[in-house]
């Protein structure tokens, strides 16, 4: 029977764009590339995220709005879950 958690790893392609005003846009997708092929025995999480930087008006803030589809595949602790996102997942 498998441990209470999968081996996982994960390759993934980040772009980063500054736009015009100032603001930062970038992705985070999962990608395959032939120097990091799939390793036996180990699970390949699936990622895809879009960030979203904006300037604040008060000096040094910023605001970040990330919108993210994690599949962390195999077998998942309820509690490796429950710590990483708490009350906000239910």
């Amino acid at each position: 029977m498998p441990g209470p958690v999968s081996n996982r790893d994960s390759v993934f392609k980040f772009h980063v764009e500054r736009l015009s005003n100032g603001d930062v846009y970038f992705t985070l997708d999962s990608a395959e590339h032939p120097s990091k092929p799939e390793r036996p025995g180990w699970i390949r999480m699936y990622q895809d995220c879009r960030c979203y930087i904006k300037k604040g008006e008060t000096p040094n803030v910023w605001h970040l709005t990330e919108i993210a589809h994690l599949d962390y595949l195999g077998n998942v602790s309820t509690k490796f879950v429950n710590s990483r996102y708490g009350k906000s997942a239910l």
